[in-house]
């Protein structure tokens, strides 16, 4: 997954879709559609990106944290958030403990089928490469749910985000 990507699908996920995320931007729906579709006549700057990443933090959509782990990845690190739900279901942690299940099938699957003929292509590449990104932030999803199931299962003087840097 590129950047593009994950902007497209932090996007999607903003309620009311692209034509909302503009009119925040100031631009028009067809300006940022070519945008993030990567018009060679159409550039989506840095600042716009920063502040579709911040757009979407704000009502906590889905993949609001595509951008950063996207960004982690091409410069070889990682991204850990140190935000935690506050009240999060035990069902949250298993749906996401299978949702994390899924795309390592999906992951090992796309290796698997781009070794048929003992060379990886550069299509396989990157179909390798979004499938390892989708799996690294269902796992920060798991493990963000995780974290917000033990506060949740603490009493409130007891309720504080652990420490999780070494």
């Amino acid at each position: 997954m590129n950047a593009l990507d994950a902007l497209r699908r932090m996007v999607d996920n903003y309620p009311g879709g692209r034509p909302a995320v503009a009119l925040r931007l100031g631009k028009t729906d067809e300006v940022l559609r070519k945008e993030l579709n990567g018009s060679p006549t159409h550039k989506l700057g840095l600042v716009d990106a920063v502040t579709i990443a911040q757009l979407c933090a704000e009502v906590e959509s889905p993949n609001a944290q595509a951008l950063a782990h996207c960004v982690a990845a091409e410069s070889r690190g990682r991204f850990m958030s140190d935000l935690a739900v506050p009240h999060v279901a035990s069902t949250s942690v298993v749906s996401g403990l299978s949702a994390h299940v899924h795309e390592a099938g999906q992951l090992v699957g796309a290796v698997l089928d781009s070794m048929t003929d003992g060379f990886v292509s550069d299509n396989e590449l990157r179909s390798i490469e979004r499938e390892s990104t989708d799996l690294v932030m269902t796992m920060q999803s798991l493990l963000e749910s995780c974290r917000a199931n033990n506060l949740a299962g603490k009493p409130a003087h007891l309720r504080r985000q652990p420490d999780i840097h070494p």
